[in-house]
């Protein structure tokens, strides 16, 4: 989307939100591994916002990277007689966006789309407010930020699993 000026319509819209609320997922995705640490577990986990859409046919996954960005993978097929999948994915800021223009058309997942933004609601106070600075360039994320953000994460993703699996169960303590 650098540059290009593209005119989205209600009715792609319209279109792109039932696709999503059938076939796609809004949800929070939580990285627990320090990579620069040696790959230890991470005591600050970073959380980013999840819009995807997975279907067999390829029309509404390359509609959806055409309007939005993000980026198309495909799947293997789900039993041994089946389809591959075309598999569109959006992270972070550029998902935020996705369902702050589908929202005015989601049914299904339109609390999952506001928990989401929520969450971006949070980390856009800034390092700052969410962090305290340790030693040096370090930072941790405050007790209540981080709690915040385990609050919104844990209630998405109870809205899209019938289990209500908690991910964080005995991982990261507050």
């Amino acid at each position: 989307m650098s540059g290009i000026l593209i005119v989205i319509t209600e009715l792609e819209l319209a279109y792109l939100a039932g696709v999503v609320d059938s076939d796609g997922s809004i949800t929070i995705g939580v990285d627990k591994w320090n990579r620069s640490g040696g790959g230890k577990a991470a005591s600050n986990p970073k959380f980013f916002e999840i819009v995807a859409v997975r279907q067999c046919d390829t029309e509404a996954v390359h509609l959806a990277q055409e309007l939005f960005g993000g980026n198309i993978t495909i799947g293997k097929p789900g039993s041994l007689r089946g389809r591959p999948s075309n598999d569109w994915v959006a992270y972070g800021p550029r998902a935020c966006a996705v369902v702050t223009a589908l929202m005015p058309h989601l049914r299904i997942k339109r609390r999952q789309a506001e928990l989401i933004l929520a969450l971006r609601e949070v980390k856009d106070r800034g390092r700052v407010a969410n962090s305290n600075r340790g030693p040096g360039r370090t930072s941790t994320l405050k007790p209540e930020t981080l709690a915040e953000y385990k609050r919104i994460t844990v209630a998405v993703r109870a809205l899209n699993d019938s289990r209500h699996r908690d991910p964080f169960a005995d991982s990261i303590s507050v």
